[in-house]
């Protein structure tokens, strides 16, 4: 955050001896002087990928609509309008993308290295899931990705965090894997109570165990929860000084565009006086 000097994207001439090279902003001025910040390059993706979505679905719906009219009922032509959409394959970094095509937006050489990190992950940090998951991949290649499509934005949530916020993608990875634990506890417990030669004990420690899990699970994803409100607290108390910073220059910037206002006017007074002379002159 920073404060606009006199002139600087406001269309008026800076204070005597400022540079007038001074490099473009990303964004612009926003009220009081704070700047908006910009990244051409992410927004340019995001509009790409959005285009191309757009104009995906666009082109799906316009072979429904011929098939339609072609005679075809409308059952058929929305149960196959649903059998395109899930048969697009695992979400990578929230795209959708079967294995032999691109997503949309991206690359097949993006999905292929999203779909190595995740591989990558789960080996490190999920063994057994690991364990059951790569005879699926290697014998039924689509019901694996099916299958890693279900967890992918949170692995991809975690990966992208490690660089920007590792204690925050440490809690993810935390809450993943309580995650995880409880639902193995769920279908422990399913086991238990579906066996008749199961006597109280047995139930109840499943129970215990169940409960166990679920109050990790709690604690853990209060623990991110926290983690993230800490995290907006400190950013919001930035923002405030930022502002107090603002305000107690509040004399001084108008004094500045005040001036930088009157030295316009004039100005733009000798210049409108010396064209009145001029056909004197001539």
């Amino acid at each position: 955050l920073a404060l606009s000097q006199p002139g600087d994207a406001r269309g008026e001439p800076g204070p005597p001896g400022a540079r007038d090279d001074a490099p473009e902003r990303d964004g612009p001025p926003g009220r009081l002087g704070l700047e908006l910040k910009i990244d051409p390059e992410a927004l340019r993706v995001r509009l790409e990928r959005s285009i191309a979505h757009s104009e995906e679905m666009l082109e799906r719906n316009r072979a429904a609509l011929e098939k339609l009219d072609a005679g075809a009922s409308a059952p058929e032509v929305l149960n196959e309008l649903r059998s395109n959409t899930a048969d697009r394959g695992p979400r990578i970094n929230g795209r959708g993308g079967d294995r032999d095509s691109a997503p949309p937006g991206g690359t097949r050489e993006d999905e292929l290295r999203d779909r190595e990190a995740m591989m990558k992950f789960l080996q490190a940090e999920f063994p057994k899931f690991w364990e059951k998951l790569e005879p699926i991949s290697n014998e039924d290649p689509r019901s694996a990705d099916r299958l890693l499509g279900r967890i992918a934005p949170q692995i991809m949530e975690i990966l992208y965090l490690e660089n920007s916020q590792p204690v925050l993608a440490k809690l993810k990875t935390q809450q993943m894997h309580a995650g995880m634990d409880f639902i193995e506890a769920q279908g422990a417990y399913l086991r238990v109570v579906s066996d008749p030669e199961n006597g109280e004990s047995q139930l109840a420690d499943a129970r215990n165990q169940l409960h166990k899990l679920a109050g990790q699970r709690f604690d853990v994803e209060l623990m991110a929860k926290q983690y993230e409100i800490n995290r907006l607290e400190s950013r919001l108390s930035e923002l405030k000084a930022s502002i107090e910073q603002v305000e107690s220059q509040r004399d001084q910037e108008i004094a500045q565009m005040v001036e930088a206002a009157i030295r316009n006017a004039d100005r733009q007074l000798q210049m409108l006086q010396r064209r009145r002379q001029q056909p004197d002159q001539d």
